[in-house]
């Protein structure tokens, strides 16, 4: 059989390039491309979010939660007391109103004559709201122009009581003292003797009380 020179060889159908056999090489294995391609992987495309200078609030996470709340100060009780003294804490009367035996001398006194004691506690409590200081007399004699008015109102129908409805008020107002002005009217017209004992003791607890801070000084 004659053979064909290569340049005028051509192959009946089409030939795979990984079963291309060249004359020369008959019979050996067929010839594997050098480079297996893989179809490129289409990845999808990653948009980029740009700021448009406008903020929706939808979008805009929400924390869940309570409201925080200011820090309210710390005040117990309820009462009226002076507009520079809101701040401070609650006070009480350092002795109960029906405790006036405690101090008997004062309790006898306000029974049989309430207007000296009464001109005695508004002498100590003026003292105290002029000067910050104790009384150094301690009420004096308590015969003064106080005592004087509260012996006219008591001899003119027994309306002492209302000087003294005035004096707790401001007594329990300067301690900051829980109550009302009606508690205060009731006890002045109820308890008279009573009243004028407490007040009498109150006063003696905050002279002391600046005494010892006097001497710390």
């Amino acid at each position: 059989m004659d053979t064909l020179p290569p340049s005028t060889y051509q192959p009946e159908g089409p030939i795979a390039p990984h079963d291309y056999v060249s004359r020369s090489s008959a019979g050996s294995k067929p010839v594997q491309s050098a480079t297996n391609e893989q179809p490129a992987q289409h990845q999808p495309r990653q948009e980029q979010m740009q700021p448009t200078g406008k903020m929706n609030l939808s979008e805009v996470p929400r924390k869940e939660g309570k409201p925080v709340k200011k820090k309210e100060e710390q005040c117990s009780g309820s009462g009226s007391g002076l507009p520079g003294q809101q701040g401070r804490p609650r006070n009480y009367w350092h002795a109960g109103l029906f405790s006036c035996w405690d101090d008997a001398g004062t309790y006898c006194m306000s029974c049989w004559c309430p207007c000296i004691v009464y001109g005695k506690n508004r002498q100590r409590l003026d003292h105290l709201q002029e000067n910050d200081t104790a009384d150094p007399e301690h009420g004096g004699s308590g015969c003064d122009a106080d005592c004087c008015m509260h012996m006219v109102l008591n001899a003119c129908g027994g309306f002492g009581w209302v000087l003294q409805f005035g004096q707790r008020g401001t007594l329990r107002a300067r301690r900051h003292i829980d109550g009302s002005p009606i508690n205060d009217c009731l006890t002045a017209f109820f308890c008279t003797p009573c009243e004028l004992a407490q007040e009498s003791r109150e006063l003696t607890e905050e002279e002391t009380a600046v005494s010892n801070t006097e001497r710390q000084t």
